[in-house]
């Protein structure tokens, strides 16, 4: 997943995706499958817990396939496609 503003989320959490959060996926599917899109969410595009808590449908933009972000970590806006 790639963020319109300069930042490559993946890049940025990409060492993790073999690691401890890879065996935690692995719980999550086993034990709370609910919360499984949060953290698919978080693991790829970088969100904090605040900015994920903080979405609304109105920065889901699905005909562009988009989420937009108004403000970022670095303060500036964030779409991810």
């Amino acid at each position: 997943m790639e963020c319109a503003c300069g930042a490559n989320a993946r890049k940025e959490v990409g060492w993790v995706m073999h690691s401890p959060p890879a065996r935690l996926r692995t719980v999550i599917e086993r034990e709370c499958k609910d919360h499984l899109p949060e953290f698919e969410l978080a693991i790829n595009t970088g969100l904090g817990k605040g900015s994920m808590y903080g979405l609304t449908w109105a920065m889901v933009d699905w005909s562009g396939r988009m989420l937009n972000i108004p403000t970022g970590k670095n303060g500036k806006r964030c779409t991810f496609r």
